[in-house]
Order: structure tokens, then sequence, then C-alpha cells
């Protein structure tokens, strides 16, 4: 029988061999533990939807929290970090992945998720990509005959597919109408006229929960028609001119594409070579020097396209030449303005030569010497007639001598010339009235304000 000693003695030794173990490997024990706790990735920007058009580029982390971590695409495909020279590629850094989207496409949209290790759990985003507003025509300008029908192109792709409106010179159409029609490629516009003409606005929009985005294209269209008389128009049928006068015969007409303009004197071309004619795109003017009433006469002017021929007869009659102006009287002047009077009142009964306005013209007086008297650069006035007025010659230097001189103006043309006179403006003040005057009756009133106030200190005094 073993002794009690001896059982106490060995049942220690158990004690102290498990206490001694247990301190031993509890810190192995929380080692262990510690490597086995699992930590779930984090995503910066942490969205779980993004919307993106194509062509955007777009970077998201992922941070493995001391683990690594390994991203997926849509297709459930890993994105190998080795293959950094494609479009989506993955750069990392200690245990952060970037997944970078240097130019996203529409094949880039879906779930894209981020896994580490030990951790089959997956955080990710949803991409989503839209095809932005693209117009596929470049045409900013169309024409079309009058009387055809007409189609302003507007090819739009985007996705999610663009709503189109359309807008005429800024107001919208009415597709609905008989004249227009939408088309898959355009606005189809029926029977086209020359009021057609003008802009239109073709007008795409975006819409969905999670974006909206409008672009627009306008186009120039050009009705292509024959040449015709305009609604308004500054030249008439019959002219004016006076024997040793000239007279210019204007010929308006408008046309597209622009006409090409031809003079007849008696059945015969005028020859551009013998003749002063000046052509613009809607307006061809004569000179003719009238050295004796021979000139006086019918003329015909032919504008001419393709789609068709406009023939105006202008008759030229020997008129009267009006009377120079009376007289050049400066009525008031200040820094910068003359107020002149020359004479300006009807007299008589209305008459068809009656004077319709005065053509001035200005000149510095240095100018004036340094162009050896010549009146080339002069600046040009040009005035209508009104019975009783005077007239303002603005924009003038201050402290500047001038030149003047004046013609009368009606439908035979030019008198001859009034003056020139001489006139000089103010210099500029500081602050105030350019008038002389005003400045005297200032100072006067100082004056007696001081007097007033030297009055009042000598009565209190005394």
């Amino acid at each position: 029988m073993e002794p009690k000693y001896s059982r106490r003695h060995n049942a220690l030794n158990v004690y102290y061999v498990y206490v001694f173990w247990m301190l031993f490997t509890e810190p192995f024990g929380m080692c262990a533990s510690e490597e086995k706790q699992i930590y779930e990735p984090k995503l910066m920007p942490s969205i779980n939807e993004v919307v993106h058009f194509e062509n955007d580029s777009y970077i998201v982390t992922c941070d493995g929290v001391g683990a690594r971590v390994r991203w997926f695409s849509p297709q459930n495909t890993w994105v190998d970090p080795i293959n950094r020279g494609t479009n989506v590629h993955v750069e990392e850094k200690n245990f952060e992945s970037a997944l970078i989207f240097a130019s996203i496409t529409l094949e880039d949209k879906g779930n894209w998720t981020c896994e580490a290790e030990d951790n089959p759990q997956r955080i990710g985003f949803n991409m989503i990509v839209y095809k932005p507003i693209s117009f596929l025509d470049p045409q900013n300008v169309q024409s079309v005959k009058e009387n055809d029908d007409a189609v302003i192109n507007c090819l739009v792709t985007g996705d999610p597919e663009p709503t189109i409106t359309y807008y005429y010179n800024g107001q919208p159409l009415n597709i609905d109408s008989k004249k227009y029609r939408s088309l898959a490629d355009g606005l189809l516009i029926k029977n086209v006229s020359k009021s057609d003409s003008g802009e239109y606005t073709c007008k795409a929009f975006q819409i969905s929960s999670a974006l909206s985005n409008v672009e627009e294209k306008t186009i120039r269209l050009n009705i292509q028609h024959k040449p015709i008389l305009p609604v308004r128009r500054e030249s008439a049928d019959i002219q004016y001119g006076y024997v040793k006068g000239s007279a210019s015969l204007a010929c308006e007409a408008e046309a597209q594409p622009p006409a090409t303009f031809r003079w007849y004197r008696n059945n015969k071309h005028l020859d551009p070579e013998h003749y002063q004619i000046t052509s613009g795109e809607h307006i061809s003017i004569l000179q003719i020097h009238l050295n004796s009433s021979k000139e006086f006469g019918d003329y015909v002017c032919e504008a001419n396209n393709s789609l068709g021929t406009l023939k105006r007869n202008i008759l030229l009659i020997n008129g009267t030449k009006p009377n120079a102006p009376l007289h050049i009287t400066l009525r008031g002047v200040n820094s910068n303005t003359f107020d002149l009077d020359v004479g300006a009142k009807k007299i008589g009964p209305r008459d068809p030569m009656d004077i319709t306005g005065y053509r001035f013209e200005i000149v510095s007086t240095e100018e004036h010497r340094n162009n050896g008297g010549k009146w080339m650069n002069a600046r040009v006035v040009l005035k209508d007639f009104t019975d009783g007025v005077t007239y303002l010659i603005n924009n003038l230097s201050p402290n500047t001598t001038y030149l003047i001189r004046v013609a009368s103006k009606n439908p035979a043309g030019l008198s001859d010339w009034m003056g020139p006179k001489e006139f000089r403006t103010y210099e500029k003040a500081g602050l105030g009235t350019d008038n002389p005057s005003m400045g005297i009756r200032a100072t006067s009133q100082n004056i007696v304000m001081n007097l007033i106030h030297l009055l009042i200190l000598y009565i209190a005094w005394n």
C-alpha cells in the first residue's frame, strides 16, 4: 500500500505540470486565435452603384486590412495584376489593390467584386455605363429647292436612346401637323417654300433614374429659289439725276444661290469694263456720269441663277439739282458736339425734288492740312431732312478745330457744297458742365455765400 504522503506528492506533481502547460501554451493559443480572425475588405469610394458615360475614367481601391486581395470582373474573371497595359487593370501596394478604368466602355458594365485571402465573402459595386448623345451627321448647312420635300438630317445615338424634339428659329415645332413629320434620321418638311428657310434645332434628351443629359445641334436650311424682288427694297423702278451730275441706279434681287447681275441699255449689254458697275450678293449698282440728256431713259437689270431670271426696268428721269444749304451756323458747342443750323426749312408746296437730307463732311484742320487740302479722309455724317431742326455732330475731340462742309440731297443727287466753315470744340471739363457760363454762375454763387457767412459772423461778434 502506497504511503499517503507519496500520493499527495504525485498529485501535486500532476497539478504543477498542468499549470505549467497552461501558462506555456496560452500565448500560442491566443496567437492562433488572432491569426484565424477574418476581416472584411473595404472599398474606397464605398459606393454600391456608380454611373458613368463611355470614355470616362474611374478608380476604386480595395483594402484587405492586412490580407492580400483580388479583383473579379462581372464575368467572374480574375483581373491579373500583371496585365497593366489593358484598359481595365489592377495596381497593388501592400495590402491595397486599385482597380483602374482608363476609358470606360459599354462592356465594363456589371458587378465588380473584391475578395480577400481566406475570406470567400466578396465586396463590390455595380458599374452602370451610358453611351452619351452623339450627332453622327456633321453637316450644319443644308439646301433644298423650293417646292421639294426637305429632310433636316439629325441622326442621334446614345444609350439610353435619346428623345428628340425640334425647334424652328427658337420656337418648338408641332410635329403632328401635316407640314412636319419625325423620321428615324431627321425631320421631314413637306413642300418647302422660301418662308421655311432658317435655323432648325435638333435637341436630344437622355433621362433615367440615374442621370439626365441634353445636347443640341442647329442646322441652317437654305431654300433655293429663283431671283425675286425683296419684300422691302430701297431701290425704285423710277430714279432721278441731273445733267453734269451722276446717278447710281440700284437693282436688288433675292436669290438662292445668289444671282449674277447684267445691265442693258437699248438692248445692248453694258460691259463692266466700260461702265462702273458694282455687284454684291443681292444688289448691283450702275454708276452713270450724266454728261448730256441722252443718258436719261430706260435701263434693264437682269438677275439670273440656275433656277430662273428676274428682269427689272429702271427709268432714269432728268430731275432737278438741289439747292445748296443756305448757311452753316453754330448754335451750340461743348467738348465733343457741334449743334449746326443749315436752314432746314420747308418752302412752298411739296415737290418730288424736295430736299430729303444733308451730307456733312467733317475733318480737323490739322488733318486737312496734312492731306494737302483734300477731303478724302473726312468723316461723313448723313442726316434726314426735318423741317426747322438743327443737327448734332457728336463724337468730336475736345479743344480741336474742325472744318465742316454740307451739301443738300434730293432724289436727283447732291447739291454744291456750302462751306467749309471752321469751328472749335471746348476743353473737356473735369466735373460738371462743359458750358463756361455755368462755371461763371457757380463762381458768383460761391462769392455771394461767402459774403453772407462773413456778415453773419460780423453780427454775432458785435
